[in-house]
């Protein structure tokens, strides 16, 4: 049906509702409920269906929206009042945003005719749409002046450009299901709707992943992918868009396996407030190239830039499911039993809390019978085997925590329906109150402070004269409320702000986040300096000053208005990379008033802290002084000083980097942090872990065993907690639980002005602010000097398994690697091996192991499921001429079997390969090691350093890798980081615009160039 024969059906039906229940929910396109929920016998149920359809709710961690595909040209806008939406009446009570409001220019208006011809509307009621949306609790003064629809990446940068040269504001638009305001324009300007970009660009079934444009709804796409048996893991309302996904920080009720929007993004492009168009990464799924600018862009609600292609992350569609549903006596009951079962180890996919007056809701809505009691339900997923495993480990955990009436399905019908009353629990919620508006807020907090932080929300929602009910996601300690209010009485629309603002406050004196999954947008705007502090906030305004001068994306969001930076603009003066100038004699006196004893500048210990000895790298000066603080309050003076001084800073940790990070080119000041290695807090509940930054991870792994609880990446040994952030390594175990990107929940660090900046709350998940974690990880201390970091850990497993297989060739090896990822089993290791690396494992240490290519995997998990595990893969492996399939559970001979031993990983093999052949023809010894589950390798090439030529070969066979990986939409550097050794192949890899966008804001947060000068950003990018 088409968009405009659907209008002119809706004006001429007497019974608008009924239509768009008869006709459009009841297509697979547009699922807003299940059929079984619509035909309610009832005019009490007619009555709540069309209150609903103007109010959004938060549904499974988004929200809930009916929104209409639009036609291709858009200028001829239907009226307002024939979609159902109320026109006046009612701002005089709204929660309204004041801007400030300039007319758009006329010569904008010319130029954005040209750009977009049919596709842009000044029409009034096509811009009140955009402007009021009817699915948040804020509203604004103003609306848009125009709206804009791009087809194409070309047309918004254009528009972007256009919008920047007049200074109009810009207000990107996508499903419009957002609940805190984010599509609000409060000082006019220009929306632009990006739901004609929908298209799927590409997709790599054997990466598992897909390119899409950021219009395509998560619905929409998961059906473009089932087919292919993958889908894409996060479950917010729907109408959801992917770009809305980015922009916001989503996730949904999967989180609690998948994570959030965060962890399920490869790449992006954005354009920027200039119309640069600017790619964050390669498409490799790890890279420790540059600054994180895609974790920076998600979350950032398009106050940085208009996202315009997304390369996501996907899942093979689990083999087996089961859904279960438990009662309890009290929230807190159930919140407890959500704890127990995270902390068991095992993999539940989702855990969802609703509270009993929710239950009450379901009951009336559908005429069930259900325990009108606190109520958690579960979905477990893998084989058939291990998800029923899992449902009698959480049976028992329930049943000793007076948990009743466990009922569990694995019939697809049977399933559908026992998940149906959560999926259907915030419409159930909305019948109870027919004409009601709603309105729904999130928080989240860390797992242990759940039960409490529920409990009295409970009892001062239950006071409450509103209609409220609780859900939750109960696996991340993030629950929603939704209190229903009669939008005529202002009394009651204050109540239920009251009650937000109550919610909120208890979350963060627990160390939650005013908003998990919601995003800020302009509805807890006022809560962010309390969450995140002045100092982090100060760091925002920075990032956004430097890439927004003109204050044209998206005003008014996620940046309080009060935040302003102390002085002027910053000198722009930058230390010349390399280039040596003595300390001044008074720095020294001020270092060593500072650090008393612990500093030095004995020439032995600054060469050896100035050349790094398991570097290719050199460096032709050394730091004129060495410090080793204590404390953060030492560490912030120390910089605050030397940028006094404009003289340069290098953070050092373990040194085992590879690629020159610790290197003092320009000499300075050495910041060696071994000395600040304590564990400062051990959260066991939450299972995080609040560390300073010269720990050891294998000091910490031994500080956790006792606790039955261990950090899961495994770099070499000697390095440190912060120097694994600074390069944003990871390790074998990646290929489970991600890099360090994926394990550090917050930070903190001291910035170039000495300004100490803590990026987040101790909440599992967030979406408050720009992503200045992920920021800072991988930054390499050009940024700032880590002090903190809060980890998240993991329970140890009950069982393993290491097996071993050998191949014919490296290829063969390669090909049942990236069989093993497509089977859909949890791997926790999968290590590859050539035959010059056995061969020296045998001389070494007088093995006999056949000197062929060889895999070896680690299965974790419960026995049996371990053991299922190892068989899927022998299978595997056998099909591809794998032989000597050798496995061991016995610790000890686990222990001996693994002591023997990043491109996108459809193009594994091909590098490998070709690696092979110009080592093999290379007069140099060249050993490969390869992360083979992830997509990442490494090549040993061993020379005489007398030798110049071998020298020169080692550094040609090294390029020739780097380019071959790149050729294949991989990256130069998977867990090293770039250092200086990688430096030239930046550009190459990231782009002159993602080059150009780091040293922006590189040069805002350190505008005198002393944190690790020559490091990360090659030296000819200039602005």
């Amino acid at each position: 049906m088409t968009y405009s024969s659907l209008l002119s059906r809706l004006r001429s039906s007497s019974k608008p509702i009924r239509f768009i229940k008869n006709t459009f929910i009841q297509t697979k396109h547009t699922p807003i409920i299940d059929n079984s929920n619509i035909l309610i016998n009832s005019n009490k149920k007619e009555s709540w269906l069309t209150s609903l359809l103007p109010i959004v709710v938060a549904v499974s961690g988004g929200s809930l929206a009916f929104q209409m595909q639009k036609n291709q040209s858009l200028c001829d806008a239907p009226n307002l009042q024939e979609r159902g939406v109320r026109i006046g009446g009612k701002d005089s009570t709204e929660h309204v945003v004041k801007g400030t409001y300039k007319p758009v220019p006329p010569e904008l208006i010319n130029e954005l005719k040209a750009i977009c011809q049919d596709n842009m509307t000044l029409d009034y009621d096509e811009r009140y749409f955009h402007g009021k949306p009817q699915y948040s609790f804020h509203k604004a003064v103003n609306i848009p002046d125009v709206v804009v629809f791009p087809r194409s990446e070309e047309e918004v940068s254009k528009i972007v450009r256009s919008c920047n040269k007049y200074k109009v504001p810009i207000v990107p638009y996508g499903g419009a299901t957002s609940i805190e305001g984010h599509t609000l324009s409060p000082n006019g300007g220009v929306c632009i709707d990006m739901t004609l970009m929908k298209s799927v660009k590409a997709l790599h079934v054997k990466d598992m992943d897909v390119v899409v444009e950021p219009g395509i709804g998560w619905m929409e796409l998961n059906e473009y992918l089932a087919p292919y048996g993958l889908f894409f893991p996060l479950d917010p309302g729907p109408g959801a868009t992917i770009g809305g996904m980015c922009a916001t920080r989503c996730s949904g009720s999967l989180a609690v396996r998948y994570g959030t929007m965060r962890d399920n993004v490869i790449n992006l492009k954005a354009v920027l407030a200039d119309g640069e168009v600017v790619k964050t990464a390669s498409r490799a799924r790890k890279s420790a190239a540059g600054y994180d600018l895609t974790r920076l862009m998600i979350g950032s609600e398009g106050t940085l830039g208009v996202i315009t292609e997304v390369t996501l992350r996907l899942q093979k569609i689990p083999e087996h499911s089961i859904v279960a549903m438990c009662n309890f006596p009290t929230v807190k009951d159930a919140a407890d039993v959500a704890i127990a079962a995270m902390m068991s180890g095992i993999q539940v996919s989702r855990v969802e809390l609703l509270d009993e007056v929710q239950v009450k809701a379901v009951n009336l809505a559908n005429g069930k019978d259900l325990p009108e009691a606190p109520t958690l339900m579960f979905e477990f997923i893998g084989t058939e085997a291990y998800t029923r495993e899992q449902t009698l480990i959480v049976q028992k955990i329930a049943s000793e925590h007076s948990g009743s009436d466990f009922v569990f399905a694995e019939d697809p019908e049977a399933k559908k329906e026992l998940w149906k009353i959560r999926k259907e629990a915030l419409y159930a919620c909305l019948a109870m109150a027919p004409g009601y508006e709603a309105m729904t807020t999130d928080v989240c907090v860390p797992l242990s402070h759940l039960a409490e932080l529920i409990s009295k929300s409970k009892e001062e929602l239950d006071a409450s004269p509103l209609l409220c009910t609780v859900i939750a996601h109960a696996g991340d300690g993030n629950f929603h409320t939704v209190m229903l209010f009669d939008p005529a009485d202002e009394d009651q629309r204050k109540e239920a702000e009251r009650l937000n603002n109550f919610m909120v406050h208890a979350a963060l004196s627990m160390e939650g986040t005013c908003t998990g999954e919601h995003g800020v947008g302009t509805g807890k705007v006022k809560y962010l300096e309390k969450e995140l502090g002045k100092e982090n906030l100060r760091t925002m305004k920075k990032i956004k000053d430097v890439l927004d001068p003109n204050g044209i994306m998206n005003p008014g969001k996620l940046i309080p208005p009060h935040i302003c930076l102390v002085g002027g603009k910053d000198s722009k003066e930058h230390v010349v990379k390399g280039s040596y100038k003595p300390i001044p004699p008074e720095l020294v006196t001020e270092l060593k008033a500072i650090c008393q004893d612990n500093m030095t500048l004995d020439h032995d210990e600054r060469d050896f802290h100035g050349r790094t000895h398991y570097s290719f790298h050199k460096s032709v000066n050394i730091p004129d002084v060495v410090v080793f603080p204590r404390s953060e309050d030492e560490v912030s003076k120390i910089v605050q000083f030397c940028n006094k001084y404009k003289v340069s800073i290098v953070p050092y940790g373990g040194a085992t980097s590879l690629e020159g990070q610790t290197l003092s080119l320009n000499g300075g000041v050495c910041i060696d942090m071994t000395l600040m290695k304590n564990v400062k807090a051990l959260h066991v509940k939450d299972m995080d872990v609040v560390v300073e930054p010269g720990i050891g991870w294998m000091d910490l792994n031994e500080y956790l065993a006792p606790h039955g609880l261990f950090f899961p990446l495994d770099p070499g040994p000697g390095a440190t907690i912060g120097g694994m952030c600074g390069t944003r390594c990871s390790g074998s175990l990646a290929v489970r639980y991600g890099t360090m990107r994926d394990n550090v929940i917050s930070l903190k660090a001291v910035l170039a002005d000495g300004e100490v900046v803590k990026t987040a709350s101790r909440a599992r998940k967030s979406a408050a602010g720009y992503d200045l974690t992920r920021l800072m990880i991988g930054s390499e201390g050009t940024l700032g000097v880590i002090t903190e970091v809060t980890l998240r850990l993991q329970k140890i497993p009950e069982h393993s398994i290491v097996a071993t297989c050998n191949f014919p060739t490296v290829k063969d090896a390669a090909d049942v690697a990236i069989a093993a990822m497509l089977s859909g089993i949890q791997l926790s290791r999968v290590e590859l091996l050539d035959e010059l690396n056995i061969k020296a494992i045998n001389l070494a240490n007088g093995k006999d192991l056949p000197e062929y290519p060889t895999l070896m995997f680690e299965f974790i998990g419960t026995e049996a499921y371990t053991r299922e595990q190892t068989l899927i893969v022998q299978k595997i492996a056998s099909e591809h001429s794998g032989s000597d399939f050798v496995f061991a559970e016995d610790p000890e001979a686990k222990k001996e079997l693994w002591k023997d031993v990043c491109v996108p990983l459809s193009h594994l093999a091909e590098l490998i390969s070709k690696s092979k052949e110009e080592l093999d023809a290379s007069p140099l010894l060249g050993v490969l090691i390869a992360h083979a589950g992830d997509g990442n390798f490494h090549t040993a090439i061993f020379f005489d350093p007398a030798e110049e030529g071998q020298r020169k070969e080692a550094e040609r066979l090294n390029d020739f890798m780097v380019h071959a990986a790149l050729a294949m939409e991989g990256t130069c550097t998977g867990e090293h980081g770039v250092g200086t050794g990688k430096l030239k192949y930046l550009e190459k890899e990231l782009g002159n615009e993602n080059l150009r966008t780091m040293k922006k804001i590189k040069d805002v947060l350190d505008p005198n160039g002393i944190m690790n000068p020559g490091k990360l950003i090659p030296p000819h990018i200039c602005l």
